[in-house]
């Protein structure tokens, strides 16, 4: 199964404030973080059913230095861990 995911920042869970999603924001690190987590969850849940799905992440011109989704193997950090 080949899955393409679309994401954006102001749609991660806990992502609540204007200083989020900027990557000068003072908060932007953990916007990162949350929304990594959350990219990991639904790659988590996908594999689950089909371990040898393949993904694509895509989203807005940030999207690059937001997320870093791992392909296989360990998982990015979530918000919750340092």
């Amino acid at each position: 199964m080949k899955i393409f995911i679309v994401v954006d920042m102001e749609g991660a869970t806990g992502v609540v404030h204007r200083e989020q999603l900027m990557p000068e924001g003072k908060g932007y690190v953990a916007g990162q973080k949350l929304l990594t987590g959350d990219v990991n969850a639904v790659i988590e849940g996908i594999l689950e059913v089909d371990s040898t799905a393949s993904f694509v992440v895509g989203g807005t011109r940030y999207l690059p230095s937001a997320v870093t989704p791992m392909p296989r193997g360990p998982l990015a950090p979530t918000a919750n861990e340092p």
